[in-house]
C-alpha cells in the first residue's frame, strides 16, 4: 500500500457516526483507498516515482514496470531461468517500499 504525504491527508477524511446519535468522528486516511477515484492515477503514479527514482539501479524491473504493469498486476517474462532470477530479485528491490510481490509462476520446473 502507498502512504499519503502528511500534508494531503486532510485531503482523504471519512466522516463516521456509529449511531444516529452518536457523535461524529473524523478520520484522515494515511494510505491509499481503493475504490477512490483517484486510486487508479496515485497507483500510476508511484510505479512511475519508483522508475525514475531508482530505475537506473534496476534497469530490468524499471522495464518491466514501465510496459508490462496493470495497476497491481504484473505481467511479464524473461528468456531464461537466470534472466527471470535476476527480474525477480530486481522487482523485489525496486518496490521496497512495502509492496509485497506474490504469485510467482513459470513455465519451467
Amino acid at each position: 500500500m502507498t502512504f499519503i504525504d502528511e500534508s494531503q491527508r486532510d485531503l482523504l477524511r471519512i466522516v463516521w457516526k456509529e449511531s444516529i446519535d452518536g457523535s461524529i468522528k473524523t478520520y484522515k486516511m494515511n494510505r491509499v483507498v481503493y475504490g477512490i477515484t483517484c486510486a487508479p492515477y496515485l497507483e500510476q503514479r508511484v510505479l512511475k516515482q519508483l522508475v525514475m527514482d531508482d530505475g537506473h539501479n534496476y534497469p530490468l524491473a524499471a522495464s518491466a514496470v514501465s510496459s508490462d504493469m496493470y495497476m497491481d498486476d504484473l505481467l511479464t517474462g524473461a528468456a531464461d531461468i537466470y534472466s527471470s532470477k535476476q527480474l525477480k530479485e530486481q522487482l523485489i528491490a525496486i518496490f521496497r517500499g512495502g509492496m509485497q510481490l506474490h504469485k510467482w509462476s513459470s513455465n519451467c520446473k
